[in-house]
């Protein structure tokens, strides 16, 4: 039974929005108090936002991964081309363009079609009917 309860208190939003706040405070306060460089400051500032989102979900985990597109050129740590040239990667567009291709074929049920002309055309018997194609 109490794994019922620590599970939805992980899951609630009052858990969410203290992380949310709690992450934000913690970038403010690091920056605040630390003698660090003011490129490395703010690098560990961004590490610790992002972690503490990360661990208690407070923004979707796509968006805790955009964080640093935009707060690096924001605080001065890289340039924005520098910051982008992370997340350009040509086998990230090609598995970005398989997963566009999926959903599109999901949500017009294409994926269905297919199956169900394969089934149509072949039958349903398991005979070596796999090599016809």
């Amino acid at each position: 039974m109490e794994t019922d309860g620590v599970s939805k208190f992980l899951g609630s939003y009052k858990f969410k929005r203290t992380g949310l706040f709690l992450g934000i405070l913690a970038f403010i306060l690091f920056i605040s108090i630390s003698a660090m460089p003011h490129e490395a400051k703010f690098c560990a500032a961004i590490a610790i936002l992002m972690s503490i989102w990360w661990v208690t979900e407070a923004v979707p985990l796509a968006v805790t991964s955009l964080v640093p597109l935009v707060l690096f050129p924001l605080s001065g740590v890289i340039s924005g081309k520098d910051a982008a040239a992370a997340y350009t990667n040509s086998t990230i567009f090609l598995f970005l363009g398989g997963f566009i291709i999926a959903l599109a074929m999901e949500k017009w049920n294409l994926h269905k079609r297919i199956a169900l002309g394969l089934v149509s055309r072949f039958g349903k018997s398991p005979q070596p009917s796999s090599f016809h194609l």
